[in-house]
């Protein structure tokens, strides 16, 4: 019985996978760019455009994440200090804690912090690792390497506009179960 061999993360044969490419080994990638017709040619110029732009939208990628993790540890933040000041302060009213409102505002609550726990342990940028390219496409020449480059950073821009999307959408739902349940710590102490 053979074992079998995690796969990697993050690397070009795990983006290839993700969407769906074929994954090549060097020698492939080589016959396909020799079977490419002759008169088929990059523009140098278009190409280093190209290149610089993929090179920059892996900052892009990497500031937008950063925002929407700021987003949510200050909701998660003020979620938490304002709910147990809330609940310190309404405590004084001789309210029931078994009244429906209260455990409703404490499911939201915990609604809220599982969200937002599983949104900040859950995905991470797709970038392309350097050892990929190293045994993959230090062999072939700049041309073709740049255009590989642009190819892959396209793949690897699109993976993580997803993954910044559905960590944005998570957080307004953390953000929503947190008003939800100081709509519901009011009405309880009212």
């Amino acid at each position: 019985m053979r074992k079998q061999q995690a796969k990697p993360q993050n690397t070009t044969a795990a983006l290839a996978e993700k969407a769906g490419a074929p994954v090549m080994t060097p020698a492939e990638a080589r016959k396909v760019d020799e079977s490419e017709p002759a008169a088929f040619q990059y523009n140098p110029e278009s190409l280093q455009m190209a290149y610089d732009l993929t090179v920059k939208s892996y900052d892009l990628a990497e500031r937008r994440l950063d925002v929407v993790e700021k987003r949510l540890q200050d909701t998660l933040a003020f979620g938490v200090t304002a709910t147990l000041a809330a609940i310190t302060i309404l405590a004084g009213k001789k309210a029931h804690y078994d009244a429906l409102p209260f455990r409703a505002a404490c499911l939201f609550f915990a609604i809220a912090i599982v969200v937002g726990l599983f949104t900040r342990l859950h995905g991470s940028l797709e970038m392309l690792q350097p050892s990929d390219l190293y045994k993959q496409y230090l062999g072939i020449n700049s041309i073709d390497f740049r255009s590989k480059l642009v190819y892959w950073g396209g793949e690897a821009f699109t993976l993580n506009q997803r993954m910044i999307l559905k960590k944005s959408r998570l957080t307004v739902l953390c953000t929503i179960c947190f008003l939800l349940e100081f709509i519901l710590l009011v009405w309880w102490a009212a």
